[in-house]
């Protein structure tokens, strides 16, 4: 299919639905973190080798502080965003995969209140941030304060205390409002929505490659459409996002999340209270609201 007849296709569709807020890096978005009213977004320049943060109000997208850099200028990343409080990590060295550092940040402000060079970020709960470090023969865990980063007490001897700790906070965070797409072939849906979907879908839809999250009546669905690159044989693909409203059986809203994907990859949105969240052609962080009836 090419670009032409997308445009075309569009134009079917009545769009009911629409971007709630849209904010625009320079740089690609590489990754992204909610809590409560706010959103964390790393960026990366891939050029100068550097790291930036920004956060942006969750409602409207309004930016709350930008351009906050990191421990290192490319060796740091979010671990998470909790309580009002940004933790980054930084690595064990350079090329080496192993997170060391926490880095406590205030999302209010984007200032550091303070850090833990040495310790590694493992879980929290509503009271406590919890890392851990690997010595010679055992592990160790810490409980530190999240206002100070003290750490409170260690976890040496007794380590599975803290195991069932982190078992029952994963519990209790894996019901925070945030919901991220399955595959279609595997989900289970009503033959109402999987034909509404078929009918939307019906140019081109590269078969397996399609994920979906139901949001009371509204079905957000990503999709991959292969096309032909004008310059190689290689095979490159449109990526599509629609949203259909299950009780009318429409498409409600559309959009190309990229026009020149390399493969076919998964988990490209999220939903939060009911907001669903994705990133356009790498740049631009898109928030439709899911809450309209």
């Amino acid at each position: 299919m090419m670009a032409s007849e997308f445009i075309s296709f569009r134009s079917w569709f009545g769009k009911r639905l629409s971007e709630r807020w849209v904010y625009s890096s320079d740089h690609p978005i590489w990754h992204i973190e909610v809590d409560e009213d706010s959103v964390v977004i790393e960026t990366r320049n891939g050029e100068r080798r550097s790291t930036r943060y920004t956060c942006l109000q969750l409602d409207d997208g309004k930016i709350r502080w930008q351009d906050v850099s990191g421990p290192d200028e490319w060796w740091c990343g979010i671990e998470t965003v909790r309580a009002g409080q940004l933790l980054l990590h930084g690595f064990a060295k350079p090329d080496f995969p192993e997170h060391r550092g926490i880095y406590a940040y205030d999302v209010a402000t984007g200032k550091l209140r303070w850090s833990q060079s040495e310790q590694t970020y493992w879980f929290h709960n509503s009271e406590f941030i919890f890392s851990i470090r690997s010595g010679f023969e055992k592990r160790t865990a810490s409980e530190i304060d999240p206002e100070t980063g003290t750490i409170i007490r260690e976890f040496a001897e007794n380590f599975h205390e803290a195991q069932s700790l982190r078992e029952t906070a994963l519990r209790e965070t894996a019901n925070r409002g945030l919901v991220f797409p399955e595959p279609f072939a595997q989900g289970v849906v009503t033959q109402e929505i999987r034909e509404a979907i078929a009918r939307a879908t019906r140019f081109g839809h590269e078969e397996g490659s399609g994920e979906f999250a139901i949001i009371g009546h509204y079905v957000p669905y990503a999709y991959y459409v292969q096309k032909k690159s004008v310059r190689s044989n290689e095979t490159r693909f449109l990526h599509r996002l629609i949203v259909l409203d299950a009780n009318l059986g429409k498409v409600v809203f559309n959009d190309l999340i990229t026009a020149d994907a390399h493969a076919v990859v998964g988990d490209c949105f999220f939903v939060f209270r009911s907001r669903l969240f994705y990133i356009r052609n790498q740049h631009q962080l898109v928030c439709v609201d899911l809450r309209k009836s």
